[in-house]
């Protein structure tokens, strides 16, 4: 577009006049160009500063949540390690606490079983006195019995002599 209107303008005036308006006109664009370009380059600048600022800032937030996640990893994998042990832990108490129950059951269950025998031992011990004292009893009352009988017997038999005249 330039281009044509130079044409145009070197068809109607003389030609180094016209060449050094342009090139004047020219010149004024470059410049006007070149400070254009300037100030967008001060401003690209300025936002490459402030976007390696950011960068850096994100940069330094990545290095942080890294840290941050690998401690996170850490703790993790070392709360998992303590919560396995501690299972492992209850798990062998309950163990042996059952093993302390089984134990103590059968412990007493031994205890009740001679307490049982003992027992049986005792009532066959006092059922055999019983039936002793009970032996004895009869053969006490057979032998009272006897004993009044011949007493009775000899009671009569010396109230017999008693009442005979002599």
């Amino acid at each position: 577009m330039i281009l044509i209107w130079v044409s145009r303008y070197f068809l109607v005036n003389d030609p180094f006049e016209e060449r050094i308006k342009i090139a004047q006109n020219s010149a004024e664009l470059q410049s006007q160009e070149i400070t254009n370009l300037q100030k967008r380059n001060q401003q690209l600048q300025e936002a490459a500063g402030r976007t390696e600022i950011q960068s850096y800032h994100v940069s330094e937030e990545l290095r942080d949540a890294k840290v941050t996640v690998e401690r996170l990893r850490n703790e993790s994998a070392s709360l998992q390690a303590e919560n396995t042990f501690l299972k492992v832990r209850i798990s062998l108490r309950e163990s042996l606490v059952l093993d302390d129950i089984i134990w103590a059951q059968q412990a007493f269950e031994a205890r009740l079983q001679e307490e049982n025998k003992n027992l049986s031992k005792e009532k066959a011990q006092l059922k055999d006195l019983v039936g002793n004292i009970q032996a004895i009893q009869a053969e006490l009352e057979r032998s009272g019995e006897s004993e009044k009988r011949r007493q009775e017997t000899q009671i009569k038999h010396l109230e017999a002599q008693a009442c005979v005249p002599y």
